[in-house]
């Protein structure tokens, strides 16, 4: 494991996140049991670059912010989800301000094409570099960018997926001066993740009650 692998705790279960590959892992209730005591051991000789290599298919990460985040084991209880009802409404779609659906389209094909190259953590990377490019400016509503954002994926010929959705819409957020971020839950039993976009802790253009549906693996910023 690397410092690109991200851990939270779902129930009483270990969800891990390889961002270089995005490739989650979830531990059984004994392997999440057996990391922590490993993890917490370690902690407890403050050193936390000490761990020997595990067996029975139970790694150490090498990451301090991953041991803390193992160490903290379950705090809160989560509502989860049954299924994967993320879409579009055709309602959530507007056409009319061409010119932000056109920058839309343009920013969606340049974050389709790092998903297919870089994966999540060329994301992460993309949305770090425009947050720090960006320049103050006069905004639009939020909701401006959304509706032209969701025209934009009815007229890309590929399917997007929650997570270039959401990646593309932080990056279009910085361009109408709103500071966004991107923020990635999941849960265990169905495994389900999905990504989306925050304004000032609060979800935009999607389920307002995603952070009590889904243990947050990852935010941006």
């Amino acid at each position: 494991m690397n410092d690109n692998t991200r851990f939270v705790w779902f129930e009483g279960q270990l969800i891990s996140l390889d961002m270089t590959g995005d490739i989650y892992t979830v531990f059984s209730e004994a392997q999440s049991r057996e990391l922590k005591r490993r993890v917490d051991a370690i902690l407890a000789r403050e050193n936390d670059q000490s761990g020997a290599a595990a067996d029975d298919n139970v790694g150490l990460p090498i990451h301090r912010s991953a041991f803390e985040a193992i160490s903290n084991g379950a705090r809160r209880t989560y509502s989860g989800v049954s299924l994967n009802c993320w879409a579009i409404l055709r309602r959530d779609v507007s056409f009319s301000n061409g010119l932000v659906v056109a920058r839309a389209l343009a920013t969606l094909h340049a974050v389709h094409r790092c998903a297919n190259t870089e994966r999540m953590i060329g994301l992460t990377r993309m949305i770090e570099r425009a947050r720090q490019a960006r320049r103050p400016r006069a905004a639009l509503r939020v909701d401006v960018p959304i509706r032209s954002l969701n025209a934009a994926c009815m007229l890309y010929p590929k399917k997007t997926k929650c997570l270039e959705w959401a990646t593309t819409l932080v990056l279009l957020g910085f361009r109408y001066g709103h500071d966004l971020r991107l923020v990635v839950g999941v849960q265990n039993h169905p495994f389900y993740a999905h990504a989306w976009a925050e304004l000032d802790r609060e979800v935009v253009g999607d389920e307002p009650t995603l952070r009590d549906q889904l243990a947050v693996i990852l935010e941006t910023g």
